[in-house]
């Protein structure tokens, strides 16, 4: 059995849960995925726009941040996303603090070891 193309472009990710190549009648999941390890999947694979939903731009900047990654040399997305929701500094800073802890998250039983 083959699996999905894109899962090699994000190397945390194990699965996109698409069910590429897969046996009809199986799961697409993948046993040994945490939780954290599906819901990054699901915001990394989703075809939403995640920043067009209040609560899925919630859920997107806890597991990976709209604030862009020190070495792009670009501002990210945290002001326009806190802008567009009403999102007050005291939420921000708690995204941005939640996002920190979801990041030390395991995301298969393996990495837990």
């Amino acid at each position: 059995m083959s699996h999905c193309p894109f899962r090699d472009r994000h190397p945390y990710l194990t699965s996109c849960g698409c069910g590429y190549g897969r046996r009809p009648g199986t799961r697409t999941d993948v046993p040994d995925v945490t939780g954290a390890g599906r819901l990054r999947n699901h915001c990394a694979f989703t075809s939403r726009d995640m920043g067009a939903d209040w609560t899925e731009a919630f859920t997107y900047a806890v597991v990976f941040g709209w604030d862009a990654e020190d070495s792009d040399g670009e501002d990210g997305a945290m002001d326009e996303m806190a802008a567009r929701w009403g999102w007050d500094e005291t939420l921000v800073e708690f995204l941005r603090d939640a996002h920190r802890r979801f990041q030390a998250l395991p995301a298969t039983k393996a990495d837990q070891r």
